[in-house]
C-alpha cells in the first residue's frame, strides 16, 4: 500500500501547481558551460570539472526527431547542469518541436530518471514546470523520436526572487494532491493522520513567520501521511497486475500478463483502467470480491464487464447482451441493478460484484465478474482518485464484538444509511447486511 501511494504521490505532486509567475523572477539562459561532472547524483553532490557536451541551442542547427539538443547522448548520470531552485524552463524555437527533457538520472547511465516532454506551440515557445522536483539536474535534452524538425533558439530557466515562493508552491501542490484521497477504503487512524497533516500544512502556508525550513517540514509531514495511509480490513487495491489475457471466456485458463493495461489515477482520463477497445479476452477477474469501488474528483465512470465476444455489446435485455455496460445513462436500465453512487455529490461509485456473479433482481448471475475496462461516461473523461476492491465476511451483531465509537454505516453496495453509529444504533437498522467500521454485520 505504501509503495503505490508513494509512487503515485511523487509522480503527481505539482499537477495543479501550474506555471505561476513569481515575484521578481530571475530569468537566465542555459549555456554549455553550465554542464559539469559531479561526484554524485543527489541534491548534495559536489561539482568536479567542466564537461564537454553537445549543445545545439541558438546555433541554427536543424534538428530532426531523436536529435541531441544539449547534454550527453548517453544521458550520463554524473554529467549535468544544476538548475536546482528553478521553477520552470522556457523554450523558444520552431513550432511543433517536441523535447525529451531528461533530468535527475540516478545510480548509473541506465538508472531511473525524470522525463518531461514539452512541445513548442504556435507562438514559438513552451514552458515546463519544475516545481514538483526537489532538485533539478539537466542530464540531457533531446528531440522526441516523432518530433517535427526545427530549431531550438534558446532555453531559459527561471528562479524566484523570493526564497519562500518555491517551497510554498511545492507545499500547495502536495496539499492539493493529498486532499484527493478519500476515506472510503482507509483506516480511520491513517486517514485522520492525513487530515491532521493537511491542516498543519495549511497553517504553515498561512503563517506570517514562515521559513523555508517550516514549509519543508510541513511538506515532509504531508508526504509521510500519504505514504502511511492504510487500507481498512477487507479492502485492497485494483491493480494493473490483475489485468490479464485469457484463452476464452468459457475456459479462461490461468491468464498471462498484459503490459498495456490502462491505469490512470489523479489525472483526467478517458480510460482509467483496462483495455480501451474492450477486447473480450482481456480482463481483471473480480469474481471473488464483493464490491468494486471507484472514487472520483470529477466525471462519471463507465464500467464495461463480461464481454462475451469480439465486438459484442449490451442489448435491451440481458439474454440478448454480449457485454455488461454499467453506465447509468445508457438507456438499458437492467444493468444498473449493479451500479450505485454512494454519496450525494457523486464522487464515490460502487459495483455490486456478487450481484453480477450470483444474480439478483433484474440480473441473472453470470458466475463470474470480469472487468474489461473503466472508461469515462458519455465518451468523456473522468478524474479517478482511487480504485478499490472489498471482500468481507458477514457476522451477526448480537453476541459479536463490534468496534466501539462512531463510524458511518453503509449497505453492501456502498450506500450510506446512517452517520456516526455506535453499537446500540446498529440494532435499530432494518434487517439486512451492512458495513460498519470496515466490517460486514448482519442485523437480524
Amino acid at each position: 500500500m505504501k509503495k503505490l501511494f508513494s509512487s503515485v504521490f511523487l509522480m503527481l505532486t505539482g499537477v495543479f501547481g501550474g506555471l505561476n509567475a513569481f515575484a521578481a523572477d530571475e530569468v537566465k539562459d542555459l549555456t554549455a558551460d553550465m554542464f559539469y561532472t559531479w561526484d554524485g547524483y543527489g541534491a548534495d553532490a559536489a561539482k568536479l570539472n567542466p564537461a564537454t557536451v553537445d549543445f545545439n541551442v541558438g546555433n541554427g542547427t536543424e534538428l530532426g526527431g531523436g536529435s541531441m539538443v544539449c547534454g550527453t547522448s548517453s544521458v550520463d548520470y554524473l554529467i549535468y547542469a544544476d538548475l536546482t531552485g528553478s521553477t520552470k524552463l522556457i523554450f523558444e524555437g520552431t513550432a511543433g518541436v517536441q523535447m525529451r527533457v531528461l533530468m535527475n538520472r540516478q545510480e548509473s547511465n541506465n538508472g531511473p530518471l525524470v522525463e518531461k516532454n514539452p512541445v513548442i506551440g504556435a507562438d514559438g515557445t513552451a514552458e515546463l514546470d519544475l516545481t514538483d522536483l526537489d532538485y533539478v539536474h539537466i542530464n540531457a535534452i533531446k528531440t522526441g523520436w516523432g518530433s517535427a524538425a526545427g530549431q531550438i533558439n534558446s532555453i531559459k530557466f527561471v528562479k524566484p526572487g523570493d526564497p519562500l515562493e518555491l517551497p510554498k508552491e511545492q507545499l500547495k501542490n502536495d496539499l492539493n494532491t493529498a486532499k484527493m484521497y478519500n476515506s472510503i477504503a482507509m483506516t480511520e487512524a491513517s486517514f485522520s493522520a492525513l487530515q491532521d497533516a493537511i491542516a498543519e500544512g495549511e497553517a504553515a502556508l498561512a503563517a506570517e513567520d514562515a521559513t523555508v525550513e517550516s514549509l519543508d517540514a510541513a511538506r515532509k509531514a504531508v508526504n509521510e501521511a500519504v505514504e502511511g495511509l492504510e487500507l481498512a480490513e477487507g479492502y485492497s487495491e485494483l491493480t494493473k497486475e490483475m489485468f490479464k489475457e485469457y484463452e476464452s471466456v468459457e475456459e479462461p485458463g490461468e491468464g498471462k500478463e498484459v503490459p498495456g493495461c490502462g491505469y490512470q489515477l489523479f489525472e483526467s482520463s478517458g480510460l482509467p483502467y483496462g483495455d480501451g477497445n474492450v477486447y473480450y479476452l482481456l480482463w481483471a477477474d473480480l469474481s471473488d470480491y464483493d464490491n468494486l469501488i471507484v472514487t472520483v474528483k470529477q466525471g462519471t465512470p463507465r464500467f464495461c464487464m463480461n464481454r462475451l465476444t469480439a465486438g459484442g455489446n449490451q442489448a435491451p435485455t440481458q439474454a440478448d447482451s454480449e457485454m455488461l455496460d454499467i453506465n447509468p445513462n445508457n438507456g438499458l436500465m437492467w444493468s444498473t441493478e449493479a451500479y450505485q453512487t454512494v454519496n450525494e455529490d457523486n464522487t464515490i461509485f460502487t459495483i455490486d460484484l456478487k450481484k453480477i456473479v450470483e444474480g439478483e433482481g433484474d440480473i441473472k448471475g453470470y458466475g463470474y465478474a470480469h472487468l474489461n475496462c473503466i472508461k469515462g461516461a458519455h465518451y468523456g473523461n473522468v478524474f479517478v482518485t482511487g480504485m478499490y476492491l472489498y471482500k468481507g465476511t458477514a457476522t451477526a451483531v448480537n453476541g459479536v464484538s463490534v468496534n466501539e465509537g462512531s463510524a458511518d454505516v453503509y449497505t453492501t453496495s456502498g450506500v450510506k444509511v446512517m452517520k456516526a453509529a455506535d453499537k446500540s444504533d446498529l440494532k435499530n437498522l432494518p434487517k439486512g447486511i451492512y458495513i460498519h467500521n470496515g466490517k460486514k454485520i448482519v442485523v437480524k
